[in-house]
């Protein structure tokens, strides 16, 4: 199999798992929507599998783009849906980490997380390490 074959294989199979970590994303959004803190915890073992499966996933997305980008760029044109993967890959992406954002804050605000879990009060406050300075000076 040649070079833009093999990259468009693992773009198509790397597109169908972030497809399914955007589904089971979305999911866990409805559950927290609903208050249903049993259904978040049901799928934690899925959970786990498909952060291993994204981890890989993200990899193999990047060193598929470095392999993108040393072509020739007049054998890229002749590939433009290769360009429309990649594009969809960073696109499932960053849908992915919007939905986690707003999960975790839904799960803040439910108070789902525990103490332990919870970010400083500083961190919160943007010219706290500012204000430090300027009493120390």
């Amino acid at each position: 199999m040649n070079l833009v074959a093999q990259i468009e294989s693992d773009l198509q199979t790397q597109l169908e798992i972030f497809k399914e970590i955007l589904l089971m994303t979305a999911h866990d959004a409805d559950a927290l929507r609903r208050s249903a803190s049993e259904e978040l915890e049901e799928n934690t073992t899925k959970k786990e599998e498909l952060l291993n499966k994204l981890n890989g996933a993200i990899a193999t997305l990047k060193r598929n783009s470095d392999l993108w980008q040393t072509l020739p760029p007049t054998e890229r044109e002749r590939h433009p849906r290769i360009k429309t993967l990649l594009q969809q890959g960073h696109d499932a992406i960053m849908k992915v980490l919007m939905l986690d954002r707003q999960n975790e804050q839904a799960l803040l605000k439910q108070g789902l997380v525990p103490a332990s879990m919870l970010p400083s009060a500083n961190k919160q406050r943007p010219g706290y390490v500012a204000s430090l300075y300027s009493r120390n000076q």
